[in-house]
């Protein structure tokens, strides 16, 4: 019976013409839209956060699971990494997007309280790694070298 009911409902939704079914996304078919930086809607609000420019271990830390599972609760803001790294001075390949923090919410207050909360959070690692502390405390150099001097 829920498989009928699932068959029936299935047969309602319509499929562009020209693409055949499950097709969508194959070259030629029409893009899949993605939202823009600021887009809202009644109970939709998307925005980024640029991270490409920030240390690699600031951004590691920041994007570690455990810092993402806290800020998406405290804001109820789903967090996605997108895009590529791209180095200082070159531009990224076309159609790439560097590196980014896709952040998807029901309204933009708990959009900008979740891309405060990263940013804090980004500066804050960015400031711990500059004044040569890596976590709790230790030198940012510790895992560097094989030898110490005394």
């Amino acid at each position: 019976a829920a498989l009928a009911r699932a068959r029936q409902l299935a047969a309602g939704f319509a499929v562009p013409q020209g693409i055949a079914p499950g097709m969508i996304g194959a070259p030629g078919a029409p893009p899949v839209l993605t939202p823009l930086p600021g887009q809202v809607s009644d109970n939709y609000a998307y925005d980024e956060l640029d991270i490409n420019d920030f240390p690699g271990e600031a951004r590691y830390r920041a994007t570690h699971r455990d810092v993402i599972l806290r800020v998406q609760e405290e804001t109820g803001v789903a967090i996605i990494n997108r895009g590529t790294y791209v180095a200082p001075g070159t531009q990224p390949a076309p159609g790439a997007k560097r590196l980014y923090l896709a952040l998807e919410g029901k309204d933009m207050r708990s959009i900008a309280m979740c891309k405060a909360e990263m940013k804090r959070i980004l500066n804050e690692e960015t400031l711990n790694l500059a004044a040569g502390g890596g976590r709790a405390g230790e030198s940012a150099m510790k895992n560097y070298g094989k030898y110490s001097l005394v």
